[in-house]
């Protein structure tokens, strides 16, 4: 259509999708019809995550919910409390919110730091005061957490979002569960919204196909930089958190309607429905040449975590070519979708090992 602006950005709100589709001639009511033209169309509406997020992978990591009869009971003091009013400008209601949440939280734990049942394996939780009275550190041991997270393929098992803007598919899960069992059956993404499902404990969202919970970093707030947590496990050994889950951010959001739809989806639909030419081949095009599909970012996190083992961790044999350390790697970890696809290991290395032009 002429004189139809370029989408330039990535990802649109719904209200600028609904917007600009109307520009383009689809003839929508309002914006609800957003979500039935995507519910029609097999597109993705994502939640646009933002602000300080940490998203932790659930095969990597394990959350520690502590119950109410094991709540901590940290109490800063009134000279904390009547500075952070006075100074940072906190009402008493977000202070007792901030409290709660460092006496009620839900710690992530990595796996590879237990067997079988985390409950089983942990022996207590326990507040330690990072500072005396006079404000030295009272243990050299602060950053002794620092060494266990570096253990090889953990440090690649997490990603942070901050003051930015990100759009994650909007399928949700309850932290603490069997996240596999979360995924309310086949239900699309408009769904959740339809049905009103209560979003309050939601802390986990599916990307790539993978659960990662929504976490934040410990020391997030002026209490928080107060104390540390310390996990005790019956083996002897003892672990400081540096994550825990973030409850009700998934619920503000979708409330707030921080919604949108990428800009390749929007090309599509504007060239498939209402003959807007893109430049897009919209012949059946292979799921892993498919930069939308979900197929192709599962291959591209293969990669990365293929070339994160070989050369960050220095996994495999450092005597053979580095295509054939890539292609036995894949063997290993992979044999199934090596056994699926004879051309899988080569478009993993052709990524890991791009030609020089």
């Amino acid at each position: 259509m002429k004189g139809l602006p370029p989408l330039l950005k990535p990802y649109y709100s719904i209200e600028a999708a609904f917007k600009r589709l109307n520009l383009a001639g689809a003839n929508l009511d309002n914006e609800n019809d957003i979500y039935l033209l995507a519910a029609e169309n097999n597109i993705s509406i994502h939640v646009l995550l933002h602000g300080s997020v940490t998203l932790l992978k659930d095969s990597f990591y394990k959350p520690h919910y502590l119950k109410v009869e094991d709540a901590l009971n940290f109490n800063p003091g009134q000279e904390a409390i009547d500075f952070s009013l006075e100074h940072l400008n906190m009402s008493k209601d977000e202070i007792k919110t901030k409290l709660h949440r460092i006496n009620h939280p839900t710690l992530m734990i990595p796996r590879h730091l237990f067997e079988d049942d985390i409950v089983d394996a942990i022996d207590k939780v326990e507040l330690e005061y990072v500072f005396d009275e006079d404000g030295d550190c009272i243990s050299s041991d602060i950053q002794s957490h620092i060494s266990v997270l570096q253990t090889p393929g953990v440090l690649d098992s997490f990603f942070s979002l901050s003051s930015t803007s990100f759009p994650i598919p909007v399928k949700l899960m309850d932290a603490g569960i069997d996240w596999k069992r979360q995924m309310y059956g086949e239900l699309k993404e408009l769904d959740f919204i339809n049905n009103n499902i209560n979003f309050s404990f939601n802390a986990a969202v599916n990307f790539n196909n993978e659960a990662y919970y929504i976490c934040e970093d410990m020391d997030s707030t002026y209490f928080d930089e107060m104390v540390r947590y310390k996990v005790s496990f019956k083996s002897g050994s003892c672990f400081y958190p540096s994550f825990r889950i973030k409850y009700g951010l998934v619920h503000r959001l979708l409330k707030d309607k921080c919604l949108a739809i990428t800009k390749g989806s929007i090309e599509n639909f504007e060239q498939k429905h209402l003959g807007i030419n893109h430049g897009i081949n919209t012949a059946e095009t292979p799921p892993y040449l498919d930069t939308e599909s979900e197929h192709y970012a599962r291959e591209l996190a293969i990669a990365i975590e293929a070339h994160t083992a070989i050369f960050v961790n220095n996994e495999g044999n450092a005597a053979d070519s580095n295509g054939g350390r890539v292609k036995a790697w894949l063997k290993k970890n992979y044999p199934d979708e090596c056994k699926k696809s004879k051309t899988f290991s080569k478009r993993i290395t052709t990524v890991v090992l791009p030609k020089n032009k």
